[in-house]
């Protein structure tokens, strides 16, 4: 069946960017500092030139978590990743799905890993901390090399899908489906690897509500940084019957729910006045204001016979003669 995902990622600070976790949304382009919400619990781990590393080859499991709501939808993790160093049993992954990041098999959870020295994508369950592997399919994993990883999972049917640069390459049907996770937490064993735009996405219908405030439970809640910056980005993609991969659409959308600054409004041509001895010709002056997120496109007017009124001239921005 052919279907959609959806991810919303706000930006808080004009540099990184990170979604409401609590919505099941989650994307971090690694663009600044680890963001505070990972918790490096094993191995050595940094970002530089907008991109994560994990560093310690000695480690044979390294984590990385992040707090993540999921429940009874399907989902999309997206990630770029980069598997290198000088060890024979490299690998490294994702465990998605997860109730406890803390322990060694992630709580109950699945995993995909792929394995450079003997070119394996592999799905593993954890349940209750003990983990057991369910494919082992061959498939060409090159050290050093950046491949595109996405893994779809859908609670409703057990359905486990990993794709590599958008082929098919493991896949398994879980006959008891975890039902709810709180977190995902990034893998690794005795290599360097790298990851990249790591996004995870939730399934939606033709037409979605998004909804914008400073509520815990909204999918935007922040402004605009600047009046140049978006601080909500929409990203779809699109995965059709023939397990063909669109290219990913990006919208973006700008959040300004604060007022521009105030302006003091002169009548004349400078200080105020309340008589003009004109005819034929009204004239008027004011301060200049601004607006931090999105700045200030025009200065509006109008012109009555009353304070407040606009019998004369309606609310406009244009010059007008009367």
């Amino acid at each position: 069946q052919s279907f959609a995902l959806n991810s919303i990622s706000p930006k808080n600070n004009g540099i990184e960017i990170w979604s409401n976790t609590n919505n099941g949304f989650l994307y971090d382009g690694f663009e600044a500092t680890l963001n505070t919400s990972w918790t490096n619990s094993v191995g050595t781990w940094s970002t530089s030139s907008g991109i994560l590393l994990q560093s310690d080859e000695a480690s044979s499991n390294a984590n990385l978590y992040a707090s993540l709501t999921q429940g009874n939808e399907a989902y999309l993790y997206h990630w770029k990743m980069k598997i290198d160093g000088s060890g024979t049993n490299r690998r490294a992954g994702l465990h998605f799905y997860c109730d406890d990041p803390t322990q060694t098999q992630r709580g109950n959870s699945y995993m995909i890993y792929f394995r450079v020295d003997n070119n394996k994508a592999q799905i593993y369950e954890s349940v209750s901390n003990s983990i057991t592997l369910y494919t082992d399919d061959n498939t060409t994993v090159n050290a050093g090399q950046w491949y595109d990883y996405k893994v779809t999972y859908n609670p409703s049917t057990g359905l486990i899908k990993a794709y590599q640069d958008d082929v098919l390459v493991s896949s398994y049907t879980d006959p008891t489906p975890l039902a709810s996770a709180n977190s995902v937490s990034l893998r690794t064993g005795n290599c360097n690897v790298e990851y990249d735009d790591f996004r995870v996405y939730k399934i939606r219908n033709t037409s979605e509500l998004i909804t914008v405030g400073s509520l815990a439970t909204d999918d935007v809640r922040f402004e605009n940084y600047n009046s140049i910056t978006s601080s909500c980005i929409i990203n779809t993609i699109i995965n059709d019957n023939s397990e063909n991969w669109s290219n990913s659409t990006v919208a973006y959308a700008n959040i300004d729910w604060t007022n521009p600054s105030f302006i003091s409004v002169n009548d004349g041509s400078g200080a105020d006045v309340d008589t003009t001895y004109n005819n034929t010709q009204l004239v008027a002056n004011w301060t200049t204001s601004s607006d931090t997120n999105s700045d200030v496109a025009k200065y509006w007017y109008k012109v009555g016979t009353a304070p407040n009124a606009d019998n004369l001239i309606g609310l406009t921005d244009k010059v007008i003669l009367l």
